[in-house]
């Protein structure tokens, strides 16, 4: 699980291209992304002009090393209450498909497989103990 509440995506690569017409491209992959927020793959490298507090940030919040090479993946935060009503936020990087599949996606298919990663995160944490923080 991540620990921080910015993490480390495609927007933070040195390979994300944004095209004025705003279609983001990954150079590594030469992949078109439906949006470059929250996703990554094991490739994800910092952009070099970025200090380095930036960095450590950067190699803490990622562990590359246990990531399919081959696989996108997401950051799944589920807002969260303890046994005790303590607010948490729960951050896990979550399959979202193979590079290859993802080419044959959809925005629309995109956004339903987060939703579901999501509402799948939800019900683990129930099953826990959590109380799923609703914002009420």
């Amino acid at each position: 699980m991540a620990q921080s509440t910015s993490h480390p995506d495609c927007v933070h690569c040195k390979f994300m291209v944004r095209h004025k017409n705003g279609e983001y491209r990954c150079r590594q992959h030469d992949v078109i992304l439906h949006t470059p927020v929250s996703i990554f793959c094991n490739l994800i490298t910092p952009p070099e002009e970025k200090d380095g507090d930036y960095e450590q940030w950067f190699t803490q919040a990622m562990n590359a090393e246990k990531l399919d090479h081959n696989t996108l993946y997401t950051w799944v935060e589920t807002p969260t209450r303890d046994k005790i009503g303590v607010k948490e936020v729960q951050i896990d990087a979550e399959v979202i498909a193979t590079i290859t599949s993802y080419l044959a996606w959809s925005a629309g298919t995109f956004w339903q497989v987060i939703r579901t990663l999501r509402q799948r995160k939800r019900n683990h944490y129930k099953q826990h103990g959590y109380n799923i923080d609703d914002g009420s």
